[in-house]
């Protein structure tokens, strides 16, 4: 089981098929101030624009040209301007500026696909160093790229990194597949170009501790602080599945020993994560994750009555999960939607549309996502569920 797992999370984390889909994804992924908001539209597998989507006007603009693949994206804490990761290569946009600048980050380091800002100058990132997973920071004050190593040079992939104050949370994999939450003292040391056979571990600055070993494969590792958190797990599943089945779970110290309590289910169709298939999204994971808030975690969950991925939301306090979303009615102007984006007591979703859909669903979703060809103009309407009306307790799409 453990190895088809990881072959799944391997997929989801590094795959990349030069598809062409007739299906197209339309997601948020940060707001910047009240009224503009980031999102994706993917128009085909190799195709995605960045808009910057008003949400009172109802009008987007694409923030940049169609030469470059946008994943990953990332704010900056000013929110002046943007990361992103295209086809490897990191890049900063600034909103004041045509276009963005590249960091080049060398051999041997390779295959980025995760960044967190920390300040306007430095983030910390996953690559791979010599075959294998490695946690770095990156200081870009100069313009350049200078990088220091935050985990220990030895066989374990280290990955999906948190930092909380003066702690480093992360999961680590051993060779037997066997998966770790561990933490360690932040403690950036300057990166040497060192394959791991000549490095020397005696007097590693990087000392971990262990805090929770578990049997299968855990990923998205989100910590609120030094003592609480979440994780998601990889149920077991076939590579030849129609859906692939995770589990929230809390990571939690309490009474001196740390904990690993399952929240949760849901299931994702595989058709959007894994394959070559026209229907794969090229940020497979990323636009379905749950979204944490203190009382409430949001998440994207396929229904089984509606056939549909729907939002539904699990409460803290009292360890039950409600729907979200009045299937009922959203079924009348689209199918599935992922992504849930809070904007005061308004939660914004992401959508799908395809060719191959019927009529209806169509031409509603093209209601959602118009572009004037004559003049070039975008207008937008993402689904919207006011979180005022579903503590009514129902609440519908605008």
């Amino acid at each position: 089981m453990e190895k088809k797992s990881y072959l799944i999370l391997y997929l989801l984390l590094f795959t990349s098929y030069p598809v062409y889909a007739h299906q197209e994804y339309v997601y948020p992924i940060a707001q910047i101030n009240e009224n503009i908001v980031m999102m994706i539209h993917q128009k085909s597998y190799d195709d995605l624009e960045l808009l910057l989507w008003d949400r009172h006007e109802g009008t987007a603009c694409r923030e940049l040209t169609s030469m470059y693949i946008p994943s990953c994206v990332q704010l900056l804490p000013s929110k002046k301007a943007f990361s992103f990761i295209d086809r490897g290569r990191v890049r900063i946009k600034s909103f004041s500026k045509r276009t963005p600048r590249a960091i080049d980050i060398y051999e041997p380091i390779y295959a980025i696909y995760s960044m967190q800002w920390l300040t306007d100058d430095e983030f910390y990132f996953v690559g791979k160093n010599y075959g294998k997973l490695s946690i770095f920071l990156c200081d870009t004050s100069d313009r350049g790229a200078v990088i220091f190593s935050l985990t220990p040079h030895n066989e374990l992939d280290y990955m999906y990194p948190c930092k909380v104050e003066d702690s480093l949370f992360c999961i680590a994999k051993d060779t037997t597949l066997t998966y770790s939450i561990v933490t360690l003292l932040w403690a950036p040391t300057l990166y040497e170009h060192t394959p791991y056979e000549h490095t020397s571990y005696e007097h590693s600055q990087h000392v971990q501790k262990l805090i929770i070993s578990h049997d299968k494969p855990l990923c998205f590792l989100h910590m609120d602080s030094k003592t609480s958190g979440f994780v998601l797990e990889c149920l077991d599943q076939q590579l030849t599945n129609d859906f692939l089945h995770f589990s929230c779970c809390s990571v939690h110290y309490e009474n001196d020993t740390w904990n690993l309590t399952k929240l949760f289910e849901f299931k994702i169709p595989s058709k959007f994560l894994i394959g070559s298939n026209e229907d794969k999204v090229y940020e497979t994971l990323i636009p379905f994750l749950p979204r944490y808030t203190p009382e409430w975690i949001y998440f994207a969950n396929y229904d089984d009555e509606s056939e549909n991925c729907i939002i539904q939301r699990y409460n803290h306090a009292h360890n039950t999960i409600e729907f979200v979303t009045d299937t009922s009615r959203s079924l009348a102007d689209f199918n599935h939607v992922f992504s849930p984006l809070i904007i005061n007591d308004t939660l914004y979703c992401g959508f799908l549309f395809s060719e191959k859909m019927p009529s209806a669903f169509r031409n509603s979703c093209r209601h959602f996502l118009h572009i004037d060809e004559t003049t070039g103009s975008i207008f937008c309407k993402l689904p919207q569920v006011s979180l005022v009306a579903v503590d009514r307790p129902c609440g519908k799409f605008g």
